[in-house]
């Protein structure tokens, strides 16, 4: 299985079309795919190499390893599905991608940012064990299930939005997210998070539907920032981090409390300097009109 996935994301990776080389979004998650699903587990079988102690609650030789990377290929091949799918959509194609911001250090500028992004996620990828637990905490998840056989659906992502709000505007307890019964089923030894793939608790059709709206939302990032030349590829670079390590924190509320800052800065972006644009060509043309 851990075979099949490697040839899947290596062929996807240097046969796919892309408007930027050599490193794009889907770049870094078919990296984070790879050194969770693929790499973990030829060093759990073959390498002998020693992880964190919790990880020795999961029993791997059963068929509960084999069975989670079986959900692997398939929400990585409904990941590609949907990347391809939504290009062709008419919303997406209508999507803004050019932004005008004159400023002539701008290029250097994110010279700079890019390098040391690269740098930072090369350190933040150099032990294998750091992404270990998405592996661990989805064959304990096909073994024993920690949300009680109850489907959460989507119910994690309402959480994630009141997990932003003060407690004290609040009139009811917040229920536990989807990492704190993950974690529990360890023996709250470390905190686990959870993973895209075990997130949406409806068997292979959640993963199906999470994985291809996954396969959306990167698809719609390209379009918008498809113009790197200013200050979108700033933007550009967080997303790198953003999506790629979507595959393995997955779970709505750390989503949103780690990054509402970054979608709420993206959002008036492109409001106020797309109105910027449609203002130059209005004015464009009743100049030629006059």
């Amino acid at each position: 299985m851990a075979s099949i996935l490697e040839i899947v994301i290596i062929l996807n990776e240097f046969l796919r079309k892309r408007n930027v080389k050599p490193f794009d979004l889907m770049s870094s998650v078919n990296l984070l795919f790879f050194l969770s699903f693929v790499i973990t587990f030829f060093s759990i079988y073959f390498l002998k190499i020693d992880f964190p102690a919790w990880t020795y609650l999961v029993e791997v030789n059963n068929t509960s390893p084999f069975t989670a990377l079986l959900y692997v290929i398939i929400g990585y091949m409904a990941l590609l599905v949907g990347v391809k799918f939504i290009k062709s959509c008419r919303f997406v194609k209508r999507l803004p991608n050019e932004f005008y911001i004159d400023s002539s250090s701008m290029e250097k500028f994110a010279h700079i940012i890019g390098i040391l992004s690269v740098i930072f996620l090369a350190i933040f990828m150099y032990s294998v064990g750091e992404f270990s637990f998405s592996f661990y905490s989805l064959a304990n998840a096909v073994e024993n299930s920690f949300f009680n056989g109850i489907p959460r659906l989507f119910f994690d992502f309402i959480l994630g939005i009141l997990n932003l709000l003060s407690s004290a505007f609040l009139p009811f307890n917040v229920p536990q997210t989807a990492t704190q019964p993950n974690t529990e089923s360890f023996l709250n030894m470390s905190g686990i998070p959870v993973d895209i793939i075990s997130l949406v608790r409806v068997g292979v059709a959640g993963i199906i539907l999470i994985t291809f709206l996954f396969g959306a939302l990167i698809s719609i990032l390209e379009k918008i920032l498809a113009n790197k030349n200013n200050l979108m590829v700033v933007f550009y670079v967080q997303f790198i981090f953003f999506v790629s390590l979507r595959g393995t924190y997955a779970g709505p509320t750390n989503v949103l409390k780690n990054n509402v800052c970054l979608f709420v800065a993206f959002l008036f972006f492109i409001l106020l300097f797309r109105k910027k644009q449609i203002a130059k060509k209005s004015n464009y043309q009743l100049k030629v009109g006059n």
